[in-house]
């Protein structure tokens, strides 16, 4: 799916918001989907968008918009990282619910998910 710019210019603030909350909580971020990081290796047949280690544990994170999250493709991509490893969401906080009531429809378990707020 093509994302729009505003849902790009948003998933790019979570995208960095996240990588900052994770070295707070003294995550080593080893790649990220974004200018100036190394790109994340596949897992599986996708992408995530942040790989996170803390004492040896590896943390796979989708950052994912209102729009994004309800998508097959998001689903499909998410069902392949939870193959491989520990997954976590970051979502816009207005849409929440939403999210955590998809994927439990969906059967993927999410470890944490991280709301956003903004700006």
């Amino acid at each position: 799916m093509q994302l729009t710019a505003l849902d790009k210019e948003l998933h790019d603030r979570m995208l960095i918001s996240q990588i900052l909350k994770y070295q707070n909580e003294d995550f080593v971020v080893v790649a990220a989907n974004h200018e100036g990081w190394p790109t994340p290796e596949k897992v599986g047949n996708c992408v995530p968008d942040i790989i996170a280690q803390r004492r040896g544990h590896i943390i796979f994170n989708e950052v994912e918009t209102c729009s994004t999250i309800i998508l097959k493709e998001t689903r499909i991509q998410c069902e392949e990282i939870v193959k491989e490893g520990q997954l976590e969401i970051t979502i816009p906080y207005t849409c929440y619910y939403t999210a955590r009531s998809t994927f439990s429809d969906w059967g993927i378990p999410v470890a944490r998910w991280w709301r956003y707020a903004g700006p």
